[in-house]
């Protein structure tokens, strides 16, 4: 009888990390990331958080770019805006990163390692961002061995319209609308985005320019059907077109479309002690390339889940229920499909003063590969001086993705592959100084995968060695002087887990990011990286010029409904390479407006 396997939703152990310009108290932050709101404070896991006010006041437009400054997390990208883009977490490749969009997983099961389709996704709609690093594999798969990252675009509110237009270097220009339309029991959001430019050559060599072009509609509405239960649903459709170097490095134009679709929707019903969740949600993706040989990729996901969380005292239970279904077809291969179901379990034990306990487990049921089981113990003990030491300790699964097994057309795939499995731990401690106003914490991480998935050549494998390592350490020192100046430093160090390079992972990556408010109606934002220690070549032998970045970004509220900003990326002009022979973009300014009405 055919066994179907796992995905899903469940709360998130979380806690302790701040968002880069604000400076507040712990107990003060929830994280929701899944639809579980939970204390920052209550369990011990590394997480950032990022508010509307933080993305309003970044010099960046799209996440991937924002992200790279997070602690832990870097990215890469083949040349300019809308070509692949990848993230890594803790050293960890996309395939370990999972992305949830609005409760949506956007992974591209046509790519060979499931990553994230998230090259366009903007921050205009984005109302917070939630970063979970470490292994969350219990807790949403097995694509979570590196972390998570959770974006939640703007809830329908109150009536009114924004409207946002941006123009600057590369004859680039983009537009943003939204609306938000009261009922008497309901409320429905509408945003459309449109983006263009001529880019700049995807070949680091090259001087054909490589543009690029997207618009994006969405509706998200809620419908309040009693006091306790509300329907919700959203639909997102986006398109995006580009030029595109030649795969060998020509500097020619190979052209592409994607076409993406999500669809969520779901009620939720509360009880005096629960929430309680029923969603069903569909992500389909459809890459066309037009190059010396036309390819294609279609991509969807089906996914169905029930998740409870309900309040036993001081302590608290979440369960859930969830399965997915993914298909995959590559040009001339014929359409292949996975499925998985899942049953998730996790108590939060607050029972022993300052202490917060977290146990959770997932078993995995998967079509081809039978059932698996995962689980996460996360601690966190906060001392009367308000230090903070945290610990986790968890272990993953990961399926090999359909094209890894199943890819025809160039002989890639490989049927007789093993899944991955993994365990990942880390120890943290968090100090405040001045009643919070200075925090300097410490993460040591360490996460080891046992039958890695790796590229030979002329297919997919099974990594030969005994197991890889990812390992390092997160710093962070953060300080807010008065109400006008927010000042945070952030050091991370990733190697092997025998102080050797790992590949597109930096093994110093710096970041020095400041917020000055000049008074109520203008402030900025400067943000400076630094890059050392970077290699793209395979023998890890060759190392990438260290390079450093500075960007700023400065906003002026005309009135209360309307502001103007300049922004400015690599603003000292620095020439470098993050992949290697793949262009970057130089000194780059832009203008923009914002409008509420």
């Amino acid at each position: 009888m055919k066994k179907f396997v796992a995905s899903s939703i469940a709360v998130s152990l979380i806690a302790s990390s701040y968002a880069w310009s604000q400076s507040i108290l712990l107990d003060e932050v929830t994280i929701s990331a899944n639809m579980t709101e939970t204390k920052i404070s209550d369990v011990g896991s590394s997480i950032s958080v990022f508010t509307r006010e933080d993305l309003d006041n970044s010099s960046e437009l799209y996440l991937v770019d924002f992200l790279d400054d997070v602690t832990g997390v870097t990215s890469t990208q083949n040349g300019p805006r809308g070509t692949t883009a990848n993230l890594f977490m803790r050293g960890l490749a996309s395939k370990y990163v999972k992305v949830i969009v609005d409760g949506i997983e956007v992974g591209d099961v046509t790519q060979p390692q499931v990553s994230s389709s998230i090259s366009g996704l903007q921050l205009v709609n984005i109302e917070r961002i939630e970063v979970l690093r470490g292994s969350q594999s219990s807790l949403y798969g097995g694509s979570a061995v590196g972390g998570v990252i959770s974006v939640f675009t703007k809830q329908p509110s109150k009536g009114g319209s924004t409207f946002k237009f941006e123009a600057g270097r590369y004859g680039t220009f983009d537009a943003a609308y939204a609306l938000t339309t009261p009922g008497e029991n309901s409320l429905t959001n509408v945003n459309a985005q449109y983006y263009q430019t001529d880019g700049f050559s995807a070949q680091s060599s090259g001087s054909e320019p490589d543009g690029y072009q997207s618009s994006q509609l969405g509706i998200k509405t809620e419908y309040y059907l009693t006091d306790t239960r509300t329907f919700f649903a959203s639909v997102d459709i986006q398109e995006q077109n580009g030029d595109q170097d030649d795969w060998n490095g020509d500097d020619i134009d190979d052209t592409y479309k994607i076409n993406t679709l999500g669809l969520n929707a779901g009620v939720e019903f509360l009880t005096p002690r629960s929430k309680n969740t029923l969603t069903v949600n569909y992500y389909d993706i459809d890459r066309f390339y037009d190059a010396e040989t036309d390819s294609s990729y279609e991509g969807s996901r089906l996914g169905l889940a029930f998740e409870a969380d309900v309040e036993l005292g001081r302590d608290s239970l979440s369960y859930a229920l969830s399965y997915h279904n993914d298909s995959s077809m590559i040009t001339t291969t014929k359409e292949k499909s996975s499925a998985q179901f899942h049953l998730f379990g996790e108590y939060l034990f607050k029972g022993v003063p300052g202490l917060s306990l977290g146990l959770n487990g997932r078993y995995t049921d998967h079509s081809k590969f039978g059932s698996h089981t995962t689980g996460r113990v996360s601690a966190l003990y906060s001392l009367d001086t308000g230090v903070e030491i945290s610990a986790n300790y968890g272990t993953g699964f990961r399926a090999p993705s359909l094209y890894e097994l199943f890819e025809e057309t160039y002989g890639y795939g490989n049927a007789n592959l093993k899944p991955e499995t993994s365990v990942s731990t880390d120890i943290g401690i968090k100090v405040p100084f001045n009643s919070n106003r200075t925090i300097l914490s410490l993460t040591s991480f360490e996460s080891e995968i046992k039958n890695e998935i790796q590229w030979s050549g002329g297919g997919y494998i099974n990594s030969n060695s005994a197991s890889i390592k990812r390992a390092g350490y997160e710093s962070r020192l953060s300080h807010s002087i008065g109400d006008f100046m927010d000042i945070s430093l952030n050091y991370t160090h990733t190697d092997d887990g025998e102080g050797g390079l790992v590949r597109r992972v930096p093994k110093d990556d710096y970041s020095l990011l400041l917020k000055y408010v000049v008074n109520s109606d203008i402030n900025t934002n400067l943000k400076l990286r630094r890059v050392e220690n970077l290699t793209d070549n395979a023998n890890l032998t060759t190392l990438q010029p260290n390079y450093t970045l500075l960007s700023g970004r400065v906003n002026y509220k005309i009135t209360d409904d309307l502001s103007v900003y300049l922004r400015g990326e690599n603003l000292l002009n620095e020439t470098y390479e993050v992949l290697s022979g793949y262009g970057t973009a130089g000194r780059s300014f832009y203008a923009g407006i914002s409008l509420d009405f």
